[in-house]
């Protein structure tokens, strides 16, 4: 679906009526909890979106402050310039961003220290076998210090082995998204 949508460019009218639809529950419910969405790159740049999402988070600062706007790695390294003028203005109403599929790219260090997200979703690239690869726990470890020294939390991504979750706390992840429990959830 998302590639055909990308394809005839439908992709922030897609994105606009999922952020419409988060708007509307989230004013409903008025709940506490952090909600995280992902965004496509070209809907970063979209003038109807912008204008929109701009109005709503100056008009729901309550909202806005329990907003996430995840971007992969790849979309960053894609187009770092329009993420950061998006990530500048969404911090001024009170959103944070976050970086999904941490860790493929070569300059994935160099943007922790500009960008400051929340936090980063390691990649699950480093989570399959972790118990048997020495060299992805030295690097999930490192990630873990350098993050922590940044502020910024680090939560692994595909997670379908419950028996690898005593590993990532010992690490130092602080939780986990997967199919072993189908959200983001932190250790306490």
């Amino acid at each position: 679906f998302i590639p055909m949508a990308n394809r005839f460019q439908l992709t922030p009218a897609f994105d606009l009526s999922v952020l419409k639809q988060l708007f509307e529950q989230m004013v409903r419910n008025d709940g506490e909890g952090v909600v995280a969405i992902n965004l496509a790159i070209s809907s970063i740049h979209d003038s109807e979106l912008l204008a929109w999402l701009g109005a709503v988070m100056s008009a729901n600062p309550t909202i806005a402050k329990r907003l996430v706007f995840e971007f992969t790695e790849f979309g960053l390294v894609q187009d770092r310039a329009g993420i950061e003028n998006f990530v500048a203005d969404i911090r001024k109403l009170g959103a944070q961003f976050a970086v999904d599929n941490f860790g493929l790219h070569h300059s994935a260090f160099e943007y922790l220290q500009c960008l400051k997200p929340l936090y980063v979703k390691l990649s699950p690239v480093y989570i399959r076998e972790l118990r048997d690869n020495h060299e992805n726990q030295f690097f999930i470890s490192s990630v873990v210090n350098i993050t922590r020294s940044l502020d910024i939390r680090v939560f692994a991504l595909g997670v379908e082995d419950a028996s690898v979750l005593p590993l990532l706390q010992e690490l130092g992840v602080e939780g986990f998204q997967g199919y072993v429990n189908g959200g983001l959830t932190e250790w306490v």
